[in-house]
């Protein structure tokens, strides 16, 4: 017999009233199971206790219950901090409900430690799926303790939906974790491998880690590894969370790897979405967006970074990190930075927002996303918009850098895609594009792969982008540049800041509409936009030397005022050696009194060229400003206004309603000729008409040979080769001199008059003639200006070839003259521009004929003589009656004899009488 001493019979009877309590307690839980098994009735906290204490499911259906947990339980684990329930195996033949958990009462768990739901499977044979593989709550669950979900699976034939699924409510009151929870069914669709809800959820923090998600079978199917809100659903998040290494995997469609919501979701802190992958590597199927946001979605985010996130599809990757067909908020900062879509056809290595809103609030920043395909085409390394209308604006700057859309038969939008008629875009606040790349590879018969790269950053098959905004510091800054589809997008510029084409940027691929309302542009590089660009307000700075550009100037009027909106300007600040062309520039017929201004941003003059009508320029203005403009060919401009500016018409005719000299502007024009001179139809106005500037040249090789020239100080009238007359009403008359004039004014003879008359033609047919006309010019340049003895030293070098410039036919002892006609008469030329434009200048022509020719036989019969030659020349009717010109002979004289064959000179047999006696004949 065996002795105990009190104090050990006082503790064993302590441990067997311990035991006979448990006992009863078991007794008492497994009447309250079977009560619930029976009738759906828990009537304690503590049977529930005792309940979620064992290795079975635990149903829920009435009352309200409070279930604390503390060190004391026997589910704590002290290595772990936590209370950890036990893990149940649940199986169905038709649908399993809740594998650990169902609740259809109002249930709140109470502890300081985690609890844990781990291990737990259900597996669904035959039927409908799973309703949650750990807990099914149709009722209101709270949990005021930190909760994991940990290891949990569901395996079914069919579809399942989440470890956790609540079509009630669910307050996560305290963090959460859901971790490496999987998902296994054999055919059907995973609605969220960790959460499906179809209620409303509350979350404070949680991190969604490693869950896995994969489907065999289902071609129309989808997944989310971690989250599913269905159409009804409302989940909010009030505190930090995070997603990352999740898995979504499919033999067909994978949709929303991580996230897919089609009704409400709201994150309220900070968001992390990194290293997330979609997959479909079966199939001829797509993987779409890690972040799934359906039509009927609404997802709000505070500050959100997806990074590193990626889809893979063996027929595309569309959108590697967030795919959105419903409405998208984002409140906070923004980054996608490493996101990537994979596939023979990608999309969108970030963003992928087919139709309807996008908001940005804050800042965004798009950085090193890339579209890759194998085999095909790639478009959007970033952000691609709209396959149907999709709105997009960004209402603080945003940033695309060194993203890259990488093809092989083609790659388009280096950062951003463009695709409908009704997507459109919004700057609100500035954006920067810099190092964004669309990136062609090529394998060649060898193997050898190949990359080509070029800078890009937009490309528009349609759509509208809108730079909007009141902030003049706002940045907006093209690096790469815009291209798209043949005459197709618009951009629209309203912003008061400075839109920046970057040195290295090419947009001449965007043809396009540009409208620029306000503010200014500034092209840095040497091509701007390659389609219609509307400079409708603001100004367009260039610093290329070849900028060609079409613009429409000036809005329609407004109806109520009938005043213009907004006029523009453009500054040239490249100041190469080539003029900018000004180029199919045209004015909408809607607007009068509308303005268009062109000028230098810097100390040095800019170039222009215009080398095209002026569309509707009738009422409308072209100013110049610190500029030095060419018109190219017969135009009509309109008003021209000229302020420290040229206006060089050459020998062209131009109609004006006004041409406006202000400030230090000149008007250039070329007299070669009564038949080759610049003309102005309409009226030559300044501040004060007796300060008209203007200067007349003569065209030579070296340039232009400066006649007269009157600035705004000085008038300087007269001129050893025209007669120029002053106007009362500020227009001038320039009459050509006649010889007799010139002949009198440089006191030469009248032979000389008449040649250098003759010489200043520049339809001079002859080598031999131009050549002179070469010397004469030349002699006249030798001074800065003009004098009656630069004049004759000219005619110095020409007084010794009078002879060879005028000759006759000659032989020996027989003369014979052929078409030789006298001077040109220039006394009743036309003025050359005027108030009016003044008449038209006297007809000219240019003739060639053959010389006489015949055989005269000579005393002797051994001779014989053959003359052949032409005349070229000039005439023109001075009268109805007389007709004047000058000309130009050649001759070949050849006497031949039985003993030797003689070529005798032109000039032989004349004398200088005889030429004079000529040519005043």
């Amino acid at each position: 017999m065996t002795n105990y001493s009190r104090t050990t019979l006082r503790e064993l009877k302590k441990r067997y009233l311990n035991i006979l309590k448990k006992c009863l307690l078991a007794n008492l839980m497994m009447f309250a199971f079977s009560l619930t098994a029976h009738s759906g009735t828990a009537t304690d906290a503590d049977s529930l206790m005792t309940e979620l204490e064992k290795n079975e499911r635990t149903v829920v259906e009435t009352g309200t219950h409070l279930l604390t947990y503390d060190k004391t339980s026997s589910l704590y684990d002290a290595e772990s901090d936590s209370i950890i329930f036990p893990s149940v195996e649940h199986t169905g033949y038709i649908k399993v409900q809740g594998g650990r958990l169902y609740n259809n009462a109002d249930l709140t768990f109470i502890s300081d430690n985690e609890l844990i739901f781990k291990e737990n499977k259900s597996i669904l044979t035959n039927g409908q799926g799973i309703y949650g593989g750990a807990i099914n709550n149709a009722g209101n669950l709270t949990f005021n303790a930190k909760v994991g979900f940990l290891e949990n699976e569901n395996s079914s034939n069919n579809w399942t939906q989440g470890t956790v699924h609540n079509s009630g409510t669910i307050n996560f009151n305290n963090y959460v974790r859901f971790e490496d929870n999987i998902s296994l069914p054999l055919k059907g669709t995973v609605y969220g491998s960790s959460v499906y809800n179809s209620g409303t959820m509350n979350f404070t923090s949680a991190d969604f880690i490693g869950n896995y998600s994969g489907e065999r079978k289902n071609p129309k199917g989808g997944q989310s590894a971690a989250i599913y809100n269905g159409a009804g659903g409302n989940i909010t998040f009030t505190g930090i969370v995070n997603f990352e290494n999740n898995q979504g995997w499919s033999s067909g469609l994978a949709v929303g790897g991580t996230v897919f919501n089609s009704g409400s979701i709201e994150f309220q802190q900070k968001v992390s979405f990194k290293n997330n992958t979609t997959t479909a590597p079966l199939g001829e199927y797509q993987a779409v967006g890690n972040f799934y946001n359906t039509g009927t979605g609404t997802a709000v985010f505070a500050d959100v970074d997806f990074i590193g996130n990626e889809v893979t599809g063996t027929k595309s990757g569309t959108a590697g990190a967030l795919f959105n067909t419903g409405d998208l908020t984002f409140k906070g900062v923004a980054l996608f930075k490493d996101n990537k879509s994979k596939g023979p056809l990608a999309h969108a290595g970030a963003m992928y927002l087919e139709y309807g809103t996008t908001v940005f609030e804050k800042e965004a920043l798009f950085l090193n996303n890339s579209a890759a395909a194998d085999t095909s085409a790639a478009a959007a390394g970033a952000v691609y918009i709209g396959y149907k209308d999709s709105i997009v604006t960004f209402k603080d700057k945003v940033t695309f850098k060194e993203n890259r859309a990488k093809g092989v038969t083609e790659a388009k939008g280096g950062a951003v895609f463009i695709h409908n008629k009704g997507c459109v875009l919004t700057f609100e606040n500035g954006f920067h594009f810099s190092g964004n790349k669309e990136i062609i590879v090529v394998t060649d018969e060898n193997g050898l792969i190949t990359e080509t790269e070029k800078l890009n950053d937009i490309y528009m098959h349609y759509g509208t982008i809108h730079i909007e905004g009141t902030n003049p510091n706002a940045e907006e800054y093209i690096g790469g540049g815009i291209r798209g589809t043949e005459e197709r997008g618009t951009i629209n510029k309203s912003s008061v800041a400075t839109l920046v084409f970057g040195e290295e940027s090419d947009s001449t691929g965007f043809t396009g509409v540009f409208n620029q309302t306000a503010g200014k542009t500034v092209a840095k590089s040497e091509t701007f936009l390659g389609g219609t660009n509307n400079i409708l307000g603001g100004e367009l700075e260039t610093h290329g030397s070849e900028i060609l550009y079409t613009a429409v100037v000036g809005q329609n009027k407004d109806e109520t005022t009938g005043e213009v909106l907004s006029s523009g300007t453009l500054t040239h600040l490249a100041l190469g050696s080539e003029p900018v062309e000004i180029k199919g520039l045209s004015f909408k017929e809607e607007g009068t009194n509308l303005s268009m201004t062109f000028k230098s941003g810097t100390s040095e003059r800019a170039r222009y060229q215009i080398n095209e009508d002026i569309m509707n320029a009738t009422g409308n203005k072209l100013v110049f400003e610190n500029s030095d403009v060419y018109v190219d060919g017969n135009k009509t401009l309109g008003t021209v206004e000229a302020k420290n500016s040229d206006i060089d018409v050459g020998t062209r005719e131009i109609s004006v309603d006004e041409i406006a000299l202000k400030e230090n502007a000149v008007l250039k024009m070329t007299v070669n000729s009564l038949a080759e001179h610049g003309k102005v139809n309409g009226v030559i106005a300044g501040t004060d008409t007796s300060k008209i500037a203007l200067q007349l040249g003569m065209e030579t090789e070296s340039g232009i040979y400066q006649l007269f020239d009157r600035d705004n100080e000085v008038k300087t009238v007269g001129n050893p080769l025209f007669n120029i007359q002053d106007l009362e009403d500020g227009s001038f008359e320039i009459d050509k001199k006649t010889s007799e004039e010139l002949s009198s004014s440089l006191s030469v003879g009248k032979n000389e008059g008449k040649a250098l008359s003759a010489m200043m033609m520049r339809s001079a047919p002859n080598k031999e003639f131009k050549v002179v006309q070469n010397e004469v010019l030349e002699a006249l340049q030798s001074e800065d200006k003009v004098t009656v003895e630069n004049a004759k030293e000219a005619l110095t070098a020409l007084s010794g070839r009078s002879t060879s410039l005028y000759q006759s036919q000659a032989t020996a002892g027989f003369t014979q003259l052929h078409n030789v006609v006298s001077q040109m008469l220039m006394n009743t030329a036309a003025p050359v521009f005027g108030h009016n434009g003044g008449e038209e200048p006297a007809r000219a022509s240019v003739y060639i004929k053959g010389l006489y020719d015949r055989v005269n036989s000579l005393t002797g019969d051994g001779f014989r003589m053959r003359s052949k030659g032409a005349v070229l020349g000039i005439q023109s009717a001075v009268t109805e009656d007389l007709t004047v010109g000058v000309g130009y002979a050649g001759v070949d004289t050849t006497v031949k004899n039985h003993f030797a064959e003689q070529k005798l000179k032109p000039t032989q047999g004349l004398s200088q009488r005889n030429i004079n006696q000529i040519i005043g004949g």
